[in-house]
C-alpha cells in the first residue's frame, strides 16, 4: 500500500513538472536563436550606425570649432601674431597678411613667421643654420684693370716676302741638278743646277775680247779708248741680265776662260718647296726650275669679326698655340688689317708675323691666336698702349718684326723705321683705371634686367639692380650698382632670389615687387599723401618739421614716411632722417655722400635773368649782413631767392637774424618761428616742385589673365567643392 502510494503521489508531479520543463527549454532555445540571429545581422548593422553617427558628429563638432587641426591651430596662431603671413606654395601672387585660397592656382595659402625685416624693402635677413643650409657664399668686388682678350683660329701659311722662283734665263740643257728634290735647305748664293748654253758661252767670249781690247789698248786717241770701255761694260751687262752674279762674271774674268756650262744659284736661303725640272731636260728663257721659301719667318692669317678686328692694332703682340706642339707659345705681331670685309664669311682677315727660326711651325697647319686689349669696364679701348719691347723703339712700317733703337731702314723692305709712337705705343706704364669686377656666377641675368644680391652686414643680404660692362671669362664688369670692396653673393643666388620673392620684395622676376608705388611715380597720389602725413604725425613737432623738410630719405630717396614712421638718426652732429633701419649703417658708413644728396636737393635753381638783380640787391646791405643773407641764400617764407624781390629785410628771431623777401613776410615767420627756423636748419626749399628721384626702367609687370575662380573662403566655412 505504501509503495502504491508512493507511486501514486509521485505521478501527479511528474506530469506537471513536465510541461515547465519543456516551456522552459523553449524559451531558451528562442533566446539562443534571438542572440545568435542578434550577433550575425543585428550587431554589424549597429556598428555601421555607430561609426556613421560618429562620423557626423566629428564633422559638426569641427564645424562648431569645437575641435582645430595642427594646421588650423598653426593657422590661429599666426592669425594672433603680426610676425606671421601667407605665402602661396607656388609663389603665384605675393605674400598676405590674411589667410585663404591663392586667387591664381587655388591653393591653400601656408603661414610662414617673418624675420622681421618686413619694412626693409631690398634687404632680407636669413639666420646662420638657413646659410649653411643653402650654401650662400660671398667674395669681394674686386678692382682690377680688365683684359679682354681677343681669340681666334688662322691657319699657317708662306711669308710671302721671302719666297723666290728660279727661272732659267737663257736656253739651254741642264745638265746637273745639284738639288734635286723638294724640301732641301739651301743657302744663298749655293748652286742648284748647272746649265749648258750656247748663247752664254757666247756673250762670254765676248765679254773676254772685250776686256782683252781694253787692257791691250794702247792708243793716244781717246776715242777708241772709250769705244773699247763702252765695248767691255756693255759685254759685262749682257751677261748679267742672263741671269749671271757679278761674282760669277767676276769669275769668268779672272780666269780668262769661257765655259759653255754655267751654274744656277738661290738668291735666297730657304727650302726647295718645287723641283720643277728634271736633269737633262731642254728649258727656254723664263722656265721655272725651282721655288725657294724662307720658312725662318711664317704668316698666320686670321679671320675676326668687325667688332674684334676693330680693337686690334698695328704691331700688336699676339700669343700663338698650335696643337701639335702641346705647351709651346710662340709670339707674333700683327703686320696688317685688311680695310675691307669678306662679303662671304663676313669677317676681316688679319695677318700675323710670327719668328720661325727653328722651323718647328708647319706650312698649312692651324692655330690659336689670342690677342689682350685693355678695355675699360664699358668695353671702350685705352687710348694709351703700352709693350715693353717696342717702348722708345722705331719699327719698320711694313714689317713689325723688325724692331731698333735707333733709326735707320728696314733690311726687308727698305723703308725708313717710324718710331714706335706713332702707332699708338707709350714709352711709359700708364696708370691703368680698374673696373669693378665681380665673378659671373653672382650675376642674375632676364633680358634688359641684371641684378645681384650683396651682403651689407653679417646675414643682411641687399637687392642690387646692376648695369653691367664686358664679360671676360668667368668674370663680368660692374659699370654701377655695386661698389669696390662689397660682399658679393657668388654662390646659391637663385636660392636667395627665390627667398626674396617669397617675402614678397624685390627680386629678378619682378624688381619693382614690394616697392612703394610712391617711388616710381613722379607725383604722390592722395592716398599716399595721407599715409606719409599720417606717419609725420607720430613725429613730435619740430622732428615733423624737419622732416618734411628733408622730404626724402638720402640713401634710399624714398619719400619720408612712405615706409612707416621716419627714423631720426644724428651723423656728425646734422640731423638726418632715414625712410628705415635698414638705412642706418649706409649712412653712418658714408655720411658725407649722403649730405650731399641733401644738400644737392636743397638748391633749387635761380632763375639766371635775375641774378643781377640780386647782386644789385645784396650790395645795398653792409658786409657783416651781406655775408649772412648770401649764406642764407632763400626766404624761408616765401622759398624765394633773397635779392630777388629787392633789398632782403632783416628781422631778429631771439639772438637769431633771419632775412626775408619782402615785408610781406614778416607776420608769417613772427607767428610761426620755430617753423621757418627748422626750415633754415635744415636748408632752404624752392617753390618749384623738386625733381623726383631717379628709377631705373622696371620690366612691366605681368598681367595675370581673368580667371573664375571658386569664391576664397574664411576659416570654418564649407563651400561645394571644400572639405569642412
Amino acid at each position: 500500500m505504501s509503495e502504491t502510494k508512493t507511486n501514486s503521489e509521485l505521478t501527479p508531479n511528474t506530469v506537471t513538472e513536465a510541461p515547465a520543463q519543456a516551456a522552459s527549454n523553449s524559451r531558451r532555445l528562442r533566446l539562443h536563436h534571438l542572440f545568435t540571429w542578434f550577433k550575425l545581422f543585428a550587431q554589424p548593422v549597429i556598428a555601421v550606425a555607430v561609426i556613421v553617427l560618429l562620423v557626423f558628429a566629428f564633422g559638426y563638432a569641427q564645424r562648431l570649432g569645437w575641435f582645430t587641426s595642427a594646421d588650423s591651430s598653426t593657422t590661429e596662431t599666426a592669425q594672433a601674431n603680426d610676425n606671421f603671413e601667407y605665402v602661396c606654395p607656388m609663389l603665384c601672387v605675393p605674400p598676405s597678411k590674411e589667410p585663404g585660397r591663392c586667387p591664381v592656382c587655388g591653393m591653400e595659402l601656408q603661414a610662414r613667421e617673418t624675420s622681421g625685416d618686413s619694412k626693409d624693402v631690398y634687404g632680407l635677413t636669413i639666420d646662420p643654420a638657413s646659410r649653411r643650409l643653402a650654401n650662400i657664399q660671398t667674395v669681394v668686388a674686386a678692382t682690377v684693370p680688365l683684359v679682354r682678350p681677343v681669340r681666334a683660329l688662322g691657319r699657317i701659311s708662306e711669308d710671302e716676302t721671302s719666297q723666290a722662283t728660279i727661272t732659267a734665263w737663257v736656253d739651254g740643257r741642264l745638265e746637273d741638278l745639284l738639288v734635286d728634290f723638294t724640301g732641301a735647305e739651301v743657302a744663298r748664293g749655293q748652286a742648284l743646277a748647272v746649265l749648258y748654253s750656247q748663247e752664254l758661252y757666247s756673250a762670254q767670249v765676248e765679254l773676254l775680247e772685250a776686256k782683252k781690247a781694253l787692257d791691250t789698248d794702247d792708243s793716244a786717241r781717246q776715242r777708241v779708248v772709250d769705244f773699247n770701255q763702252r765695248f767691255y761694260e756693255g759685254a759685262r751687262q749682257r751677261l748679267r741680265e742672263l741671269g749671271l752674279p757679278d761674282s760669277q762674271v767676276n769669275e769668268i774674268e779672272r780666269r780668262g776662260v769661257a765655259n759653255s756650262r754655267i751654274r744656277i744659284v738661290s738668291p735666297i736661303r730657304g727650302t726647295v718647296t718645287q723641283k720643277m725640272v728634271v736633269e737633262g731636260e731642254y728649258v727656254e728663257t723664263g722656265t721655272p726650275l725651282f721655288e725657294v721659301v724662307d720658312l725662318s719667318r711664317v704668316w698666320l692669317m686670321l679671320q675676326l669679326f668687325p667688332e674684334d678686328a676693330a680693337l686690334i692694332r698695328y704691331g700688336q703682340n699676339v700669343a700663338v698655340t698650335m696643337q701639335s706642339l702641346p705647351g709651346r707659345e710662340f709670339q707674333g705681331r700683327v703686320a696688317f688689317v685688311s680695310p675691307t670685309i669678306d662679303s662671304r664669311t663676313q669677317t676681316i682677315p688679319v695677318r700675323v708675323i710670327i719668328d720661325n727660326e727653328a722651323g718647328l711651325i708647319r706650312i698649312g697647319e692651324f692655330a690659336q691666336a689670342v690677342v689682350k686689349i685693355d678695355v675699360t669696364a664699358a668695353g671702350e679701348v685705352l687710348d694709351e698702349f703700352y709693350d715693353p719691347q717696342l717702348a722708345d723703339k722705331w719699327i719698320s712700317p711694313q714689317h713689325p718684326h723688325i724692331v731698333s733703337d735707333q733709326p735707320g731702314q728696314c733690311p726687308v723692305c727698305g723703308e725708313d723705321l717710324v718710331p714706335a709712337s706713332e702707332f699708338g705705343y707709350v714709352s711709359w706704364q700708364p696708370a691703368r683705371q680698374g673696373s669693378v669686377v665681380v665673378p659671373r656666377s653672382a650675376v642674375l641675368m632676364s633680358g634688359v634686367e641684371s641684378v645681384a644680391y650683396v651682403e651689407t652686414e653679417p646675414g643682411r643680404f641687399e637687392f642690387r639692380q646692376v648695369n653691367i660692362g664686358q664679360i671676360v671669362g668667368d668674370q663680368v664688369a660692374i659699370i654701377s650698382g655695386i661698389e669696390p670692396g662689397e660682399m658679393v653673393v657668388v654662390n646659391a643666388p637663385f636660392t636667395l632670389d627665390a627667398a626674396f620673392n617669397m617675402a614678397g620684395k624685390p627680386s629678378l622676376i619682378d624688381p619693382t615687387r614690394g616697392v612703394p608705388e610712391d617711388q616710381t611715380l613722379k607725383e604722390l597720389t592722395p592716398e599716399q599723401l595721407t599715409a606719409i602725413e599720417e606717419a609725420f604725425s607720430e613725429l613730435s613737432d619740430g622732428d615733423r618739421q624737419l622732416a618734411q623738410s628733408q622730404e626724402i630719405c638720402p640713401v634710399t630717396e624714398f619719400a619720408l614716411g612712405s615706409m612707416g614712421v621716419p627714423l631720426k638718426v644724428d651723423v656728425q652732429g646734422r640731423i638726418v632722417f632715414i625712410c628705415c633701419e635698414g638705412c642706418r649703417d649706409r649712412l653712418v658708413s658714408d655720411p658725407e655722400k649722403y649730405f650731399a644728396i641733401l644738400d644737392q636737393r636743397s638748391e633749387p635753381e635761380i632763375d639766371p635773368e635775375i641774378l643781377d638783380d640780386i647782386a644789385e640787391a645784396m650790395a645795398q646791405l653792409s658786409d657783416e649782413d651781406r655775408v649772412l643773407a648770401e649764406s642764407q641764400k632763400f626766404c624761408p617764407v616765401a622759398d624765394y631767392p633773397l635779392g630777388g624781390m629787392g633789398t632782403p629785410l632783416k628781422v631778429m628771431i631771439g639772438d637769431q637774424p633771419v632775412f626775408l623777401c619782402c615785408d610781406g613776410c614778416r607776420d608769417a615767420l613772427l607767428k610761426e618761428p620755430d617753423k621757418y627756423l627748422a626750415k633754415l636748419q635744415g636748408g632752404p626749399t624752392a617753390a618749384a616742385p623738386r625733381p623726383q628721384p631717379q628709377v631705373p626702367e622696371a620690366l612691366p609687370k605681368m598681367q595675370l589673365p581673368q580667371m573664375d575662380l571658386p569664391k576664397m573662403n574664411a576659416p570654418g566655412e564649407n563651400d561645394e567643392g571644400f572639405l569642412p
